[in-house]
């Protein structure tokens, strides 16, 4: 057996017995079946990074990596395997998770594989929920990839929030010295309100009484100057950066120092107030959720 596979199985032995209330992925018997895994089997199973699909691998990153650094407790494993490149981000946004899957379990064709190909993945999703506003229904994509995970067996987070970006501290946006009168409104902006702001685009140049029903009442409590702010201006650029657009400029942002466990705690813990309960623990439990998958 290579090194670095004992390595990976012995971690995850002494993680299960430190672990015990932790529900084993992988059960390892003598006489390989349906339930268990043979020797062999597992050795193949384990060698394949665990893998977090993320909307974007390269933009999507720095928030993963920002919870890891703010809350060491719930990410110590998460970090080692990050660290010792068991773990992985892989692209898993939209219609591209339907192909991703797919793709991957067209490798598993090895005669070793005795098992539905699926039950050989290694995979956790974090999708984004793309709200429009608290009560908004998840998209009909949305609603095909949560049927396609759950067809798989592939566990999953459905982001409270409406984006990755609807997470970074307030603190944080001192990091943008352009735009200031579209920074200024969107702080101005209530906790729920920033939730589901689309930060990118604004009101991508509607007119207030042009925006759906429900977004008109959910930001009825905004002045004539806010709509009008929202309306002709965005992130689309970000610091008059014209190589760096919103999407590769604006997740750099979780890495500022003004980051704090304390302050993306409070970007959470109106939660509860939400007229459906949200999860007000949601970081905490969305790293426990990965860390029991390792």
């Amino acid at each position: 057996m290579k090194p670095s596979y004992q390595k990976t199985i012995e971690e995850s032995i002494v993680w299960s017995i430190n672990n015990s209330t932790k529900t084993p992925q992988c059960i390892i018997s003598g006489q390989p079946n349906v339930a268990y895994f043979g020797l062999a089997e597992a050795i193949k199973y384990l060698e394949q990074p665990f893998t977090i699909l993320i909307e974007n691998r390269l933009n999507d990153a720095p928030f993963l990596d920002c919870l890891i650094k703010h809350f060491p407790k719930e990410s110590k494993m998460i970090k080692l395997f990050k660290d010792e490149r068991w773990l992985k981000y892989g692209m898993g946004g939209g219609s591209t998770i339907l192909q991703e899957i797919e793709a991957e379990l067209e490798t598993f064709e090895n005669p070793i594989f005795i098992k539905a190909k699926h039950k050989y993945l290694r995979y956790f999703v974090l999708i984004d929920s793309d709200k429009k506003y608290p009560e908004m229904s998840l998209s009909t994509e949305k609603l095909k990839n949560k049927a396609l995970l759950d067809k798989y067996e592939i566990p999953y987070h459905i982001l409270e929030k409406r984006e990755m970006e609807n997470y970074l501290p307030d603190e944080a946006f001192d990091g943008i010295t352009d735009n200031q009168d579209f920074i200024k409104a969107y702080l101005a902006l209530t906790s729920i309100q920033k939730d589901f702001f689309d930060l990118e685009k604004g009101f991508d140049g509607k007119k207030f009484d042009k925006l759906l029903p429900e977004e008109r009442i959910f930001y009825e409590s905004l002045n004539d100057s806010q709509k009008d702010i929202f309306r002709n201006n965005n992130l689309k650029r970000i610091n008059g950066s014209t190589i760096e657009n919103f999407k590769t400029s604006f997740p750099k942002l979780f890495s500022s120092a003004k980051v704090t466990k304390i302050n993306l705690l409070k970007r959470c813990e109106h939660h509860s107030e939400i007229d459906s309960p949200k999860d007000k623990k949601e970081l905490q439990n969305l790293l426990s959720k990965i860390n029991q998958l390792l």
